[in-house]
């Protein structure tokens, strides 16, 4: 495979002789370069500090967005029922509601606590009195209502922080991935109006192979912030 990158990206008037190749095998080269490129990014995710910050202050940002008519009071919940809505990647919020989300992370306040669900599964409850979330507005106006909100969620970051990354990694491959075939058979279909003709199949493997300079301007992009073609 490694013999393949260097093929395609410093001679590529050699990548004919890969054209017997499976479909099969084409396909997890893609996929493992979408690893390999985005491995800048899952390295950023899983160790920068400033993470927990963004996503925090998208937490209660969103909430906030909601405008909520209801409160924590004595450390009880009073208001209606929300449904979960979404106030980041793959984070949800909702207030006594069955409505679980199936991907990704649900906050969902009950009358005396918060419960954390991965998929619907749950993960884990909070009292309010452990997360000291109490008299507060959940349209989170007020100021000091927000940072009790963000010091909650910190709270709780650490108990899902790396399922959210694997999540949030296999993301990244797989839209990377998905993103590149679809280029590719863009292109394919743009080859069939070529002569001489070649078939679907080798028409793929080609355009796949060729593609290797793609992923490496993404590579270029993720590490340095060069933005091509992105």
């Amino acid at each position: 495979m490694f013999k393949r990158i260097y093929t395609n990206l410093f001679k590529p008037s050699e990548i004919g002789k890969y054209l017997k190749d499976k479909v099969g095998y084409v396909i997890l080269y893609i996929l493992f370069l979408s690893l390999v490129v985005n491995i800048p990014l899952i390295v950023e995710i899983s160790y920068t500090n400033t993470r927990e910050e963004n996503i925090r202050d998208a937490f209660t940002a969103n909430i906030a967005l909601e405008k909520l008519e209801s409160q924590v009071v004595d450390y009880e919940y009073v208001g209606e029922s929300v449904d979960p809505f979404l106030i980041g990647n793959y984070i949800y919020f909702g207030a006594k509601s069955n409505k679980i989300k199936y991907m990704g992370f649900t906050f969902m306040l009950e009358d005396s606590e918060l419960v954390l669900y991965a998929s619907t599964h749950k993960l884990k409850s909070y009292s309010y009195v452990d997360l000291r979330l109490d008299n507060i507005e959940l349209n989170l106006k007020d100021k000091t209502d927000k940072e009790k909100m963000k010091d909650a969620f910190s709270s709780i970051y650490n108990d899902f922080k790396t399922i959210l990354i694997v999540g949030e990694s296999v993301g990244l491959v797989i839209g990377l991935a998905v993103l590149a075939i679809l280029i590719i058979l863009l292109f394919v279909g743009f080859y069939s109006m070529q002569t001489p003709k070649l078939l679907v199949r080798y028409r793929f493997i080609l355009i796949s192979y060729a593609s290797t300079i793609y992923f490496f301007t993404v590579l270029l992009e993720n590490l340095f912030g060069f933005g091509f073609f992105l």
